[in-house]
């Protein structure tokens, strides 16, 4: 076998290297081994492997690669439109001066200025005419003043709060030009009031305290008075989605010597979140009529707002309760109210109601609601001695149906539409006095420069019943005004109306022919 020489070769060379040993810096010659085996080493080569197919993926994980909620693209930015008018200028003053036609002056005029940490607005305004029609001139004049004022932050509990005060004067001299006799009439309000708003932590409080006098002066009796002192206060609670509460409602009044008070004592609770926001108020409360007769009841109110989706909103709200009235609510609805009228307060047995609320843009919106309701004790006029009115209190059931447009043409161009139509029956009677079935409004405003504006509304109000027997029907009438203004520079302007252009025949309250067509000019002037 030839291995043999081969391993007896080899160690003789190994002594032989060992016996002539290198200088100790040299380098060390390390001997070649030779290593002789049968095993195999398999050791991978060259060649190439075929690629093999990757797994398919998973459901899961191609949702979580392509959601199925898409994101819409990006909408390209919006070009910006030409806008007529002026430059915004806020000027602390400005005075106005009409006439028209009648011989109608009027002249009005305001200013707010900054006194310390309290701003101060003063406002009023004089009208006079000679009337359209024998007796019918008038003369009015109100005159206010209101104060706010914001507390610093180092206030403890105060601070950042807002507190506004203010008060007004009101005056009207007229006649009951229905009567041949034409008795003059006058009523002078005088009203002084407090209210503050604020936040403390998580704690939201509001609160109110208000003092006013009425008097109702005519050439057929003394002078009587409706006097009120009235206080109200919420404390709100705030956490992360929803509030609780509670608030009182307290007002003390008097009317002719006889006293009808009303008070409320009420829990709120209210939820929100980003589709939904919801409101409750309950308690009770008790009032008392002018003719002595005590009314309780159990006021409950629930209102939600749901944010269908970034176009609609739907809105829904039931209630039950007292609905107090006061004199002066009731003579700034019907001027010829009796000074000898009966104060009661209605009961809501039921109001439900809800509106759909779209708005694609925000230059486009639209609503549709309808509200029902249910009233013992509602308020229902009816004719009293010559020229006057004066409350009844009847079972009513009304329901209302209303929309409205508002439509931002362009820039330039703004429409706005109301419709609104009314049934309302009254128990042991026919339908409702001076409530129109049908009231439709249109308007169009316009900026032809930034110097020049107009605008056009045309009114439309349906047939009323003047008695509860339907017996008296006052005719429906249209309503065409314009109006337009003119600049003549940032602080003087020319302005002129229009109203009633079509002369229509317009009859508000039984007896009373309102004025036919009615044009006035005048000038505005800010400093």
């Amino acid at each position: 076998m030839r291995t043999m020489p081969i391993i007896v070769l080899l160690v003789f060379s190994t002594v032989a290297a060992s016996a002539q040993q290198p200088a100790p810096n040299q380098p060390i010659e390390l001997p070649e081994i030779i290593v002789q085996g049968k095993s195999r080493v398999d050791i991978p080569g060259g060649a190439k492997i075929a690629p093999a197919r990757p797994p398919l993926l998973s459901a899961a994980l191609l949702d979580s690669l392509n959601p199925i909620e898409k994101i819409p693209l990006p909408g390209l930015p919006e070009s910006a439109w030409p806008i007529y008018q002026q430059p915004f200028t806020t000027w602390p003053g400005w005075l106005s001066a009409q006439i028209g036609n009648y011989l109608t002056p009027q002249v009005a005029g305001g200013y707010s200025l900054g006194v310390g940490g309290y701003v101060l607005d003063l406002n009023g305004a004089v009208e006079h005419s000679n009337g359209w029609l024998p007796n019918a001139d008038y003369t009015s004049i109100d005159l206010g003043a209101m104060s706010s004022y914001v507390a610093p932050e180092q206030f403890i509990f105060f601070g950042g709060s807002t507190t506004v005060v203010d008060a007004n004067l009101r005056h009207r001299q007229y006649r009951l030009f229905a009567v041949d006799s034409a008795p003059s009439r006058s009523t002078t309000a005088i009203r002084a009031g407090v209210a503050t708003d604020g936040e403390y932590e998580d704690l939201q409080y509001q609160g109110r305290l208000l003092w006013s006098t009425q008097s109702l002066t005519t050439d057929l009796r003394p002078s009587v008075s409706d006097n009120h002192l009235e206080g109200w206060a919420e404390v709100l609670q705030h956490f992360t989605s929803f509030d609780l509460g509670a608030s009182a409602d307290v007002r003390l009044r008097g009317f002719a010597d006889r006293s009808y008070p009303y008070t409320a004592l009420l829990a709120r609770a209210a939820y929100e979140s980003d589709h939904l926001m919801a409101s409750a108020r309950v308690g009770p409360q008790w009032a008392t009529a002018t003719g002595g007769d005590s009314r309780f009841g159990l006021s409950v109110l629930a209102e939600v707002d749901v944010f269908a989706s970034p176009d609609f909103t739907l809105e829904a709200h039931a209630g039950t309760g007292l609905r107090p009235l006061s004199v002066g609510d009731m003579l700034a609805e019907n001027p010829y109210l009796s000074d000898s009228a009966v104060i009661d307060v209605p009961y809501d047995v039921f109001a439900v109601g809800g509106s759909l609320l779209w708005h694609p843009s925000t230059r486009l919106t639209a609503s549709v609601g309808i509200d029902l309701r249910r009233t013992d004790r509602d308020l229902v006029w009816i004719a009293a001695s010559p020229g006057l009115f004066e409350p009844t209190y009847r079972s009513t059931t009304v329901m209302q149906i209303g929309a409205d447009v508002r439509w931002l043409i362009s820039s330039a161009d703004v429409l706005v539409a109301d419709l609104l139509m009314t049934n309302a029956t009254v128990d042991d009677a026919e339908s409702q006095t001076y409530l129109p079935s049908v009231r439709a409004a249109l308007t169009y405003e316009r900026s032809w420069s930034d110097a020049f504006r107009t605008q056009a509304t045309i009114v439309y109000v349906g047939d009323r019943f003047a008695d509860l027997t339907n017996a008296v029907v006052l005719s429906g009438f249209i309503d065409l005004r314009l109006q337009a203004s003119y600049s003549i520079s940032q602080r003087l302007d020319i302005t002129a109306q229009a109203r009633n252009l079509l002369g229509s025949t317009m009859v508000i309250w039984d007896g009373y022919r309102e004025r036919g067509i009615f044009i006035t000019g005048g000038i505005l002037w800010k400093f």
